[in-house]
């Protein structure tokens, strides 16, 4: 026999001696009940380790109400680390509800950037959005939050040939467009400036 369990504390269980399924276990229950808990109370030990090519957690087709949830991590308050939620095929980070097919949700309590992306690679692209969207933004910030502080904050203090910012359609579109919109949409903020460019004494170049 593959593994050896002793069987008191286990519930409808099989050890087989294939490797496709080493350890069976059916909670008849109910679903809510934990099918299997493993609990460790050694600081710094993990209560589950697992080794393998592949994991797969799969909710049972036959019971439509197992496919809400695969998969949950909370930290010790309760609140939600990662959900992958089964039914709308979705991942959500900070949240149990995700509205996207990755959500990443920053609690007001969390202090903590919701989203980085730390690249140590000099000859490697950070992220790349490759977009087949004709219609669909390919991105859209929403920040009516926002007051003093900056929608977007680019700071690129070792450029040499390079720029911060850099723009480049090649449309064929016979029809008017433009490269860059720029609308104040205020008519209250008659003091607003749409577009302003300073050079490095500070003096307004446009």
């Amino acid at each position: 026999m593959a593994l050896v369990v002793p069987s008191a504390n286990l519930t409808d269980e099989t050890i087989a001696s294939s490797f496709d399924q080493l350890l069976f276990l059916d909670n008849a229950a109910g679903i809510l009940e934990a099918t299997l808990k493993i609990v460790s109370t050694e600081t710094g030990k993990s209560a589950l380790q697992i080794a393998a090519e592949k994991v797969a957690i799969q909710a049972a087709d036959s019971d439509p109400t197992n496919q809400v949830e695969l998969f949950r991590v909370n930290n010790a308050a309760g609140t939600v680390i990662l959900d992958v939620d089964g039914t709308n095929q979705r991942v959500g980070v900070g949240t149990a509800t995700p509205g996207a097919l990755l959500e990443v949700e920053q609690g007001a309590s969390g202090g903590d950037v919701a989203f980085i992306i730390d690249n140590n690679d000099t000859d490697e692209v950070a992220m790349s959005i490759e977009a087949a969207n004709i219609d669909a933004d390919v991105i859209d910030i929403s920040a009516d939050a926002v007051t003093t502080a900056k929608v977007i904050d680019i700071t690129a203090d070792a450029l040499t040939s390079g720029c911060a910012l850099y723009i480049d359609s090649d449309s064929s579109s016979t029809t008017a467009r433009n490269i860059v919109n720029i609308i104040q949409n205020n008519s209250s903020a008659s003091g607003a400036v749409a577009l302003r460019i300073q050079q490095d004494s500070a003096a307004d170049i446009l």
